[in-house]
């Protein structure tokens, strides 16, 4: 594969899904693996556009870049990328000048290899992505560490990867935004290890992306448990046909990672905890019955209530706000709905003349 004429990008692509399908392996190992890749065959510049983003680099990587940060890990990458090589300032200008007096001392100790006097050519403002991730996972020990020596703690929990990540396929390896085309592409092996291409459109999810997410996540679940590509879109149509939408949470609440319902469910129904103020844990959950017997809603509506439970509100009065969004999303005339065009369509490419 290495030897093939795919652009690098997509050859990345596929031996990083190779690795994340063999048992044990997860993304850590894909990283590592790729860019040893990369070290052994620095003239097919797979990691030039594209690097995967490993476990040990992710909750760095959303810490240096704060609220806002993006939440496809590639597009985060890129964007703490650009701020590392744009810096100007005496920290970068001595940053540089270290990197510069340093590959020089290498480039004489292992003159007698070439591929590691490659490796020793790093231009001013010109970082890799995958040299970052390196410096990304050198953070995280170094907070680790101050962690251990200074507070007495066995270490900084801001740094602590997601272990159920580890060693599995997750749907956010496979999924990339479009902003051109207005689409969240889903891109992975299928059940006969072929690969598998779909999408969902920004305008059948009411332009919300992390929504659009969501359900191409949904959809990768499906796939994995052995559906075709026609029954995941049909699937995918279901879901957008009855999606009303409307009021959400921010994009970085995290009540998108907390309110989850398990479509395979036979009454799905979104449950979670809140610890309030004072050690007390509130159980709540919504339902698709009561959400219009659709999940985006019922998720939609976990969300809301999560993000009210979690700033301290009573339960009694996020179970009377629970009423009101139900009563909304019933509320919606059948002709308001998203009619079958709107869901389905999705932006054709141009033709080349």
């Amino acid at each position: 594969m290495l030897k093939s004429k795919l652009p690098p990008m997509e050859k990345l692509s596929k031996l990083s899904n190779l690795i994340l399908q063999a048992d044990g392996c997860g993304e850590t190992w894909a990283k590592m693996l790729t860019v040893c890749m990369d070290l052994a065959y620095p003239e097919e510049r797979l990691l030039e556009s594209q690097c995967d983003v490993g476990i040990g680099a992710a909750k760095p990587l959303q810490c240096l870049l704060g609220r806002g940060a993006p939440v496809d890990r590639h597009e985060a990458l890129s964007v703490l990328l650009g701020k590392v090589n744009a810096a100007n300032g005496p920290a970068a200008k001595h940053f540089w000048q270290m990197v510069h007096n340093v590959e020089k001392k290498l480039e004489t100790k292992f003159n007698k290899y070439p591929l590691v006097v490659s490796q020793t050519k790093t231009q001013k403002g010109r970082m890799t992505a995958a040299t970052l991730q390196v410096q990304l996972c050198e953070y995280r020990q170094f907070r680790h560490s101050v962690a251990r020596l200074q507070y007495g703690l066995p270490d900084d929990e801001s740094m602590r990867g997601d272990p159920e990540a580890e060693g599995r396929l997750t749907a956010a390896n496979f999924m990339a935004v479009d902003e051109k085309r207005k689409l969240v592409t889903l891109e992975c092996p299928g059940p006969d290890s072929k690969k598998v291409s779909t999408q969902v459109s920004f305008e059948a999810t009411g332009r919300n992306i992390n929504v659009a997410r969501r359900l191409a996540a949904m959809m990768f679940s499906k796939i994995k448990d052995g559906a075709s590509v026609s029954e995941v879109e049909n699937f995918r149509d279901e879901m957008l046909k009855d999606y009303v939408g409307g009021p959400d949470v921010p994009d970085d609440s995290e009540a998108w990672k907390h309110c989850r319902i398990q479509i395979n469910m036979g009454a799905p129904a979104c449950g979670f905890q809140v610890e309030q103020k004072g050690g007390k844990r509130v159980a709540f959950q919504t339902t698709s019955a009561a959400a219009g017997g659709n999940v985006l809603e019922a998720e939609r509506v976990a969300r809301l209530c999560w993000e009210r439970l979690n700033n301290g509100a009573p339960k009694e009065a996020v179970l009377e706000y629970r009423k009101g969004l139900y009563a909304a999303i019933g509320s919606v005339p059948q002709g308001r709905k998203r009619s079958q065009q709107a869901v389905t369509k999705t932006p054709s490419k141009k033709r080349r003349t």
